[in-house]
């Protein structure tokens, strides 16, 4: 799909003067293979320290991670510096949104399961309200 960041343009009174539709670029997974991955994303979000991205209503798929950050004084990569992840889309069998939480340099914790996964479901749910 064409990348878009807006679905309509409204005027001061909430009239729409312009909306945009999905486009279609090309296809770069099979539908197979989409399945797959989405059913592993899904089983990923069920399990171990991923309590946040769980939701009620809407089945969810996402993967978390954490990485250390280039330490440019000494080359190389950070032992103490982190950036801690969790990208989820949903809902996982017909998805409407992608949502990607970052947390840069977190205190306690570093696993993006820990610090990152808990923040995916408040904003899931005021995306698609129970």
């Amino acid at each position: 799909m064409k990348p878009s960041l807006v679905e309509k343009i409204t005027d001061e009174k909430g009239g729409v003067v312009e909306t945009f539709h999905p486009k279609e670029v090309r296809r770069v997974v099979s539908s197979e293979t989409a399945k797959k991955v989405t059913a592993l994303l899904r089983s990923a979000t069920r399990k171990g320290d991923r309590r946040g991205s769980r939701t009620r209503r809407y089945d969810v798929a996402g993967k978390t991670g954490t990485a250390q950050k280039a330490d440019a004084a000494e080359g190389g990569y950070s032992e103490d510096r982190v950036s801690s992840g969790f990208m989820g889309f949903g809902p996982a069998d017909e998805p409407r949104i992608v949502l990607a939480v970052v947390i840069d340099e977190p205190q306690g914790s570093s696993f993006g399961g820990i610090v990152a996964a808990p923040c995916f479901e408040p904003s899931w749910r005021k995306c698609f309200p129970t």
